[in-house]
């Protein structure tokens, strides 16, 4: 191990060893600087790759906004819409099929988040929300709001299919009966077994994705729809 002698200012002598730093400048309890040194170097590199990171979750969240907000600027009139038509005294069947094309939001995941923040300014003003809730997508709000975190893609974009073909007036023609019919059946089956699986089926681990019946009906549903 190398070692040299190095005079000082007033003529006293100190011994360095350049092989190691471990005693050097005064670290008598012999820790390595040059570890610190990595340490810090590595900190600084994984600050970096969070901060990268978070940059791109921004970004991404910046585009979502984008693409939300056509809904988010008309969201508050087509909420009107459902409230008018489906509240109390609201039930007037030719104010109900004149105002389908604006009564479906076409998000139930939006018109969940929806009622929940409402029901904590008022539980009045959520009762007509709940029952166009109902009326659209055929499930009961607080049913679907308890297993909301198992909804998967595929069940959450059957609930819209079903809604739009059963509500908007461009599948109301004669032409189309026979294949909104068949849509709306398919869609009936798989929501029937997710509710099912919600109701029992999640202590046995089983997802209702895994029956081949279920996976033919949402690919003839969403081929249909399109």
């Amino acid at each position: 191990m190398a070692s040299m002698l190095l005079e000082t200012g007033d003529g006293d002598e100190i011994t360095y060893d350049d092989g190691d730093d471990n005693c050097q400048f005064g670290n008598s309890a012999g820790h390595s600087l040059k570890d610190d040194i990595y340490e810090m170097k590595r900190d600084v590199a994984r600050l970096k790759y969070n901060i990268a990171d978070l940059n791109c979750n921004i970004a991404n969240l910046n585009r979502e906004n984008q693409s939300l907000k056509p809904y988010l600027e008309t969201g508050l009139k087509i909420r009107k819409e459902i409230q008018d038509t489906f509240s109390p005294g609201g039930h007037d069947k030719k104010i109900v099929v004149e105002r389908r094309p604006a009564a479906h939001g076409g998000n139930i995941h939006v018109d969940v988040d929806a009622i929940t923040e409402m029901e904590e300014i008022s539980t009045n003003i959520t009762d007509g929300w709940k029952q166009a809730f109902l009326k659209i997508y055929e499930i009961d709000y607080s049913f679907l709001h308890q297993n909301l975190p198992h909804l998967d893609m595929e069940n959450l974009e059957l609930f819209k299919i079903r809604a739009s073909v059963k509500l908007l007036d461009t599948w109301s023609v004669p032409s189309r009966e026979q294949a909104k019919k068949a849509i709306i059946q398919d869609c009936i089956f798989c929501l029937r077994i997710w509710e099912k699986w919600c109701e029992t089926g999640m202590l046995t681990g089983r997802k209702p994705s895994l029956s081949g019946d279920f996976n033919h009906c949402v690919a003839k549903a969403k081929t249909a729809y399109k």
